[in-house]
């Protein structure tokens, strides 16, 4: 449970508090401005800068997954062994291997 707490100082300096319960399906934030309008505007937009970063976040982590994947799918495929075939001569290529003097 949500309990919104405001602290305010009257006139003869005594301070009063008033303590709020949020229902359910509300929330609070707390905005410095000069009006309603801007207070309105200032709230606006930082909800719509954390919906943007939030959308990138996402993107980020599903780009990262992918390429996570792809590396691992890669690497639990890969053949690395490869079988020499019978009728390989190491000597019908020595001139591709530079073993006896290449150009």
């Amino acid at each position: 449970m949500q309990y919104l707490i405001t602290t305010f100082t009257d006139s003869s300096g005594t301070q009063h508090k008033h303590i709020a319960k949020l229902k359910d399906n509300q929330t609070a934030t707390v905005v410095n401005a000069e009006s309603k309008e801007k207070a309105m505007k200032i709230y606006e937009e930082d909800k719509m800068i954390k919906r943007i970063l939030k959308i990138w976040f996402t993107i980020a982590m599903y780009e990262i997954g992918k390429w996570i994947g792809r590396e691992l799918y890669y690497k639990m495929t890969a053949n690395d062994e490869v079988e020499v075939p019978k009728d390989f001569d190491e000597n019908d290529h020595a001139h591709l291997n530079g073993i006896y003097g290449g150009y």
